[in-house]
């Protein structure tokens, strides 16, 4: 481990830990990392082999003071949970996480501070069972992996969520309230995916999302009044779908588009 030399700790106030390129590391014990008081912590553990753990530097300027663990580009195949109380970021791309409902055995109550979490690039391929819960998360990515469907009331545990990525997956539906849940969105990206539809009843609780991005999809058809639930929304991106027929009153209530 190495870490920063003692005066730039006292000018700058922040710790590194770099773990990264090793071969063999097991897991970080927690009385390693503990959080420092009035810190920025960075545990960058990313491209080993075994590791059972890491923050993302594209973060690191939007969350100030986050303890965060970062496992890119591993073969983990379990979430760490030996951390799960002082982590509140958890960056988890490139990994296995999906090969072995990892993600469904997790207890997620136990990472009570948890506001950003990001499971980008893996394998998992079913939502059902998916117990997330965090009052304090804020994000989350599932991009790039193998959905095909979101289950009734997926998000019923991150009612607080303000970001939802799920993108680069094949999703070709969601049940109709899988989104309810999630009422504080701002941000929604379902592009790259096969939906071939736009359910209105989807976006019921949106009233707060201002970016929706369905882009690179198979819809065919936009219903009226498609939108009207998402008063505040800003950008929509439609591009290259399929789509032949549009209502004449898809976009009623949409006053707040860019154009």
């Amino acid at each position: 481990m190495t870490s920063p030399g003692n005066n730039h700790e006292k000018e700058t106030g922040h710790r590194f830990s770099h773990l990264g390129s090793n071969e063999h590391l097991p897991q970080l014990p927690p009385t390693k990392v503990k959080p420092i008081p009035n810190t920025d912590i960075h545990h960058d553990a990313s491209h080993n082999k075994h590791l059972h753990h890491d923050q993302s530097a594209k973060y690191k300027n939007k969350v100030k003071n986050v303890p965060t663990i970062q496992c890119d580009e591993n073969n983990l195949e379990n979430i760490p949970v030996n951390l799960s109380s002082i982590v509140e970021a958890l960056i988890l791309h490139n990994d296995e996480v999906g090969t072995k409902h990892s993600v469904m055995s997790v207890d997620w109550s136990l990472f009570s501070n948890l506001t950003i979490l990001d499971l980008s690039y893996n394998r998992i391929y079913n939502l059902i069972g998916l117990n997330l819960q965090s009052e304090q998360l804020i994000y989350l990515s599932l991009e790039h992996n193998l959905l095909d469907y979101v289950p009734n009331r997926t998000f019923a545990g991150v009612t607080h969520l303000i970001s939802l990525s799920l993108a680069h997956n094949t999703i070709e539906m969601l049940h109709r309230k899988s989104l309810w849940d999630v009422r504080h969105l701002t941000f929604l990206d379902l592009s790259h995916n096969r939906l071939f539809e736009l359910d209105p009843e989807w976006f019921f609780n949106l009233q707060e999302l201002h970016n929706l991005n369905m882009r690179y999809n198979n819809i065919h058809k936009i219903q009226g009044m498609a939108f009207s639930q998402m008063i505040q929304l800003q950008v929509l991106d439609l591009s290259n779908n399929q789509i032949k027929t549009i209502h004449r009153q898809a976009f009623q209530g949409l006053k707040r588009l860019h154009r």
